[in-house]
Order: C-alpha cells, then sequence, then structure tokens
C-alpha cells in the first residue's frame, strides 16, 4: 500500500508518497507563500512524472491536513487531493493538522501529553491538547477556538505546548505554559505524518475523516447598512 499525502496549513507546505511501512518513496517541501499554488504543483508533477516513468509510485490512499491554519492554502490542498482521489475512486482521508503537529513532536516526548495552538487571528487562538492512546495521538481537549484564558486552561497539565506559529504566539505561549513544560515553536505539521495517521486508522479499520477544510470562526456576513 502507498499513501500520497498534502499538508499545506502552515508557512511550509509538504507532499509525502510512503510505502505501508512508512518508508519515503518521495518527499518534497516548500514555502507556502499566501497559498500560490506553483510549489504544490511542481511537486505534483515530479510525483506524477515518476508515475508515468513506471516508479511504482500509484497510491492506495489519498490523504491531507485540514487545518487549521492557512484557509485558502488548505482548500488548494483539499482541492487537489480531491483531485487525484477522483478518476479511481481511491479513498480520501481528512487529517487534523494540529494532530500531526502534535504525532510528530510526541517521537520526541513519547509519554508527555502535548497541546497545540495557532494564532486564528481576532484575537482569538485555536487550541487541541494530545496524549496517545493505542499508538494514536486522541484528543483529550477537542479542536476549538478560544481567548488567553482557555489556552492556558488547555496547556495545564501538559509536558509540551506546541505551535506552528512562533513568530506570533510564542512569547504568550511561554508565559502561559505551566512550570517545567517544554516549548516548541520551531516544528510545523508535516505530509508524512499525515500519511502515517491516515494509514494506522486505515489499518485499525477506523472511520477515515471527512476530507474539508477546519475553519473555526464563524461566518462574517456583510450588510449594505440602512
Amino acid at each position: 500500500m502507498r499513501i500520497l499525502a498534502i499538508e499545506q496549513s502552515a508557512a511550509r507546505g509538504s507532499l509525502a508518497l510512503l510505502d505501508e511501512q512508512g518508508g519515503a518513496l518521495l518527499e518534497r517541501d516548500w514555502l507556502a507563500d499566501r497559498g500560490r499554488p506553483e510549489a504544490l504543483f511542481a511537486a505534483l508533477a515530479e510525483w506524477r512524472r515518476g508515475l508515468d516513468q513506471g516508479a511504482g509510485w500509484e497510491p492506495d490512499l489519498i490523504a491531507v491536513g485540514i487545518g487549521p491554519g492557512a484557509f485558502s492554502a488548505l482548500r488548494m490542498a483539499v482541492a487537489a487531493a480531491e483531485g487525484l482521489a477522483l478518476p479511481d475512486r481511491r479513498p480520501l482521508a481528512g487529517v487534523h493538522s494540529s494532530e500531526a503537529l502534535a504525532w510528530g513532536i510526541m517521537r520526541d516526548y513519547p509519554d508527555a501529553r502535548v497541546a497545540v495552538a495557532g494564532d486564528a487571528r481576532r484575537q482569538r487562538f485555536w487550541v487541541a491538547a494530545y496524549q496517545m492512546r493505542d499508538e494514536l495521538p486522541a484528543p483529550f481537549i477537542p479542536l476549538s477556538l478560544t481567548d488567553e484564558t482557555g489556552l492556558r486552561e488547555a496547556a495545564a497539565g501538559c509536558g509540551v505546548v506546541a505551535t506552528p506559529h512562533g513568530d506570533r504566539i510564542g512569547a504568550l505561549l511561554s508565559d502561559l505554559r505551566p512550570a517545567g513544560a517544554e516549548l516548541v515553536t520551531d516544528r510545523q505539521p508535516l505530509a508524512r505524518d499525515v500519511a502515517c495517521l491516515a494509514l494506522r486508522r486505515m489499518q485499525r479499520g477506523l472511520s477515515l475523516m471527512p476530507c474539508r477544510p477546519v475553519y473555526l470562526h464563524p461566518a462574517v456576513s456583510k450588510s449594505s447598512g440602512g
């Protein structure tokens, strides 16, 4: 089994093609600059060339990070994944990008609870907290939109507090984290981890998450006034 995954929720996007043991057949990453599609399309074109040349890169599963994160880039990644899955009706799985980040961090801190937070703008933050259960990260605080008080509460009892937005909220999280907790601000969700999580769920017969971007802010309506 081969899994092709795309992750484009944070400042760096990535693509990975893995075999069922988690070995990388292809990995690429790029600066996801304001959701422009060139780098993602270039990585997909490289995968397509290998496929056409008989490299054995035909995927059995398509996975994509669904956020939260940069909404335009997320929609682009989801649309690309759907386009790849549709012609041959391949299985398609969404994976929370926060969970993929927690999964990557748990390899370095295997016994720790991990709180993952990001800047949701408008003086709000998204946050979730995970612990390892049956060799998968399980949320004991579900992904939600919150304020500084909610960030502090989510971080309480966690051994690691992480964010893909270290330049924006790293200092705030440093102040809010519990005493003794590690602060990780230099990691981002990776397509490799999105692929591994989707594969583990499929191998265990667990339901695959729908492939829809996570958008935590409510829709903003504009009225003409009057």
